[in-house]
């Protein structure tokens, strides 16, 4: 065999295998782009429902003035309504953060895992709330009146200082931050595929 026969041969094989290595970060990056886009629409849903959730009081509020001779809707019932209701995006959060934590790593899922026990605090706020003894409710200790206030504060949207809900905004920011680049690649990778490539 020949130089010039070994070094077409060798540039073939060059080019094989950088096709191949292209062909194989093209798929990478389009899983990763699913993923991202998903994580970010369930995301958005998981803080759409939060605020929905706690609007409930609001609601009821708003309906009575509408229509002071009732009937009146019960506000435990509306915001237990609104929870079942987003029982089903919570879930779907989960397993996204799954999915997140196998294209991305499991500290990507961080975010996720924060806004779903926002859930979780919200489901046992409407219990502390809702669900206590007869005693309880006529003749709450100081400790128990603290309990009731801070429930109140989760499960209800507050004119000031509502730090339930700057935390939510907080937590869909950082889930933005970390995976809208996944969507808006950089135009360097129009020329260089490799470029900036997040682990």
């Amino acid at each position: 065999m020949t130089f010039k026969e070994l070094l077409s041969y060798l540039w073939a094989l060059i080019t094989t295998a950088i096709g191949l290595a292209m062909w194989q970060y093209q798929l990478i990056a389009k899983r990763r782009y699913d993923v991202a886009e998903h994580a970010l629409t369930v995301a958005g849903k998981a803080v759409q429902a939060f605020h929905h959730i706690r609007q409930a009081e609001a609601s009821v509020e708003m309906t009575k003035r509408l229509s002071p001779q009732g009937p009146f809707p019960e506000l435990w019932l509306v915001r237990q309504t609104r929870i079942q209701e987003s029982a089903e995006i919570f879930s779907e959060l989960e397993a996204a953060a799954k999915l997140v934590a196998m294209h991305f790593g499991e500290s990507a899922t961080t975010s996720f895992r924060n806004l779903a026990a926002f859930y979780t605090a919200i489901c046992e706020a409407q219990t502390d709330m809702y669900f206590r003894s007869n005693a309880e409710k006529m003749y709450p200790s100081d400790e128990q009146a603290q309990r009731l206030a801070q429930a109140n504060a989760v499960l209800s949207a507050q004119e000031r200082d509502d730090t339930v809900a700057q935390n939510i905004e907080e937590i869909e920011n950082r889930i933005d931050a970390q995976f809208s680049g996944y969507l808006r690649p950089s135009a360097w990778r129009l020329f260089l595929p490799f470029w900036n490539r997040k682990r």
